[in-house]
C-alpha cells in the first residue's frame, strides 16, 4: 500500500516591526522654574536684584503666555532692563515697553506716568485748537516744570499731513484725535523732562518711522572699478590760473600762485633772496 506523504505548509514568519520611540522635539518655549529664594517679592511685586535674576525672570516670562509676541528671551531681558532704568517694576515694564524698529519704546499712556512719578510736573494744560477736520485742528499741551517756565507744544492735522501720517492705516485712521494729542504731549514732555524720558520714544511714534533698508548696487566689474581709480585724476586745474581743486571734496588746495612750487618741485625758489617785504615770513 502506497504511503502518501503529508505536506505541511508553513507560513513565512513575518518580522515584527520594532517601534523606536522618538525623542520629543524641543519646544521653542521651555518651562523655567525659579530657584528657591532667587527673586524676592517686595511690596510692589517682583524685585530681581542681580543680573542673573533679571535673566532668569526674562526666561520665565518668555516661557509664559504673557511674553510679547515675537520676542526672544533676550528681547524680554532688554524690556526689563529698560524699565529698571526708568524706575518701572518688571511686570509694569512688560505692559508699558515694547520693541519697535530695534528700539525700546513706551506706549503713549506710559509717558505721563513716568513724568508724574518723577514729581517734577507742577501742572499741565491740554487745549483743542482749530475746528475738526480742518488742517488747523489739533492739540496744544502746556506743562509747567517745578522751577522753570511753562513750555507749550502744538500738533495739528497740518503737521500730521506734512509727516505723511494723516489717514495712515492703523491708529491714525481709527483714533486720529488721540494720535494728535499723543504727539503734542510727547513732544512737550520730551522738551520739558528730558532727564525723565531719557530719549524714550512712544510705540506709536516709532511705528511711524520708516527704516530705510537699501543696498547701493554697482554693475561695474572689479576691473572697471580699479581702472577708474587709476585713471581718474585726484586733482584738477580750474579755469582760474593757479588754482588746484580736490575733485572729490571740491576744496581749493592752493589758491595763491605765490605758494606754488616752481619747475624744480621746490615750494620756494632756492635762488631767490627772501626778506620781510617779499611775501615770505622770514628772510633767508
Amino acid at each position: 500500500m502506497a504511503t502518501t506523504a503529508k505536506k505541511t505548509t508553513v507560513a513565512a514568519k513575518k518580522d515584527t516591526p520594532v517601534v523606536v520611540p522618538q525623542e520629543a522635539k524641543p519646544q521653542d518655549k521651555q518651562l523655567v522654574k525659579p530657584e528657591p529664594g532667587a527673586i524676592t517679592l517686595g511690596d510692589r511685586g517682583l524685585r530681581p536684584n542681580t543680573l542673573d535674576e533679571v535673566w532668569q525672570l526674562a526666561a520665565i516670562i518668555h516661557s509664559s503666555n504673557i511674553s510679547p509676541k515675537g520676542c526672544s528671551k533676550e528681547d524680554v531681558f532688554g524690556i526689563l532692563a529698560t524699565g529698571y532704568e526708568h524706575g518701572l517694576p518688571p511686570m509694569m515694564s512688560l505692559n508699558c515697553i515694547y520693541i519697535v524698529n530695534n528700539r525700546t519704546a513706551v506706549y503713549g499712556d506710559a509717558v505721563p506716568g513716568l513724568v508724574e512719578n518723577s514729581k517734577l510736573l507742577e501742572w499741565e494744560k491740554v487745549e483743542e485748537v482749530g475746528a475738526y477736520p480742518n488742517d488747523t485742528y489739533g492739540f496744544k499741551v502746556t506743562s509747567k516744570r517745578i522751577g522753570r517756565d511753562p513750555k507749550s507744544w502744538t500738533f495739528t492735522i497740518a503737521d500730521a499731513k506734512k509727516a505723511q501720517l494723516w489717514g495712515k492705516q492703523g491708529p491714525w485712521s481709527t483714533a486720529p484725535k488721540r494720535m494728535l494729542f499723543y504727539r503734542a504731549r510727547t513732544f512737550n514732555y520730551r522738551d520739558n523732562f528730558p532727564d525723565v524720558l531719557k530719549g524714550l520714544h512712544t510705540v506709536e511714534e516709532m511705528r511711524d518711522v520708516v527704516m530705510a533698508d537699501y543696498v547701493v548696487e554697482d554693475s561695474r566689474t572689479q576691473t572697471d572699478k580699479l581702472a577708474d581709480l587709476v585713471t581718474k585724476p585726484s586733482v584738477v586745474d580750474t579755469e582760474d590760473a593757479g588754482q588746484i581743486v580736490d575733485e572729490t571734496t571740491g576744496e581749493v588746495l592752493n589758491a595763491d600762485t605765490t605758494d606754488m612750487a616752481d619747475d624744480t618741485g621746490d615750494l620756494f625758489d632756492k635762488d631767490k633772496e627772501s626778506g620781510p617785504d617779499d611775501g615770505m615770513p622770514f628772510g633767508k
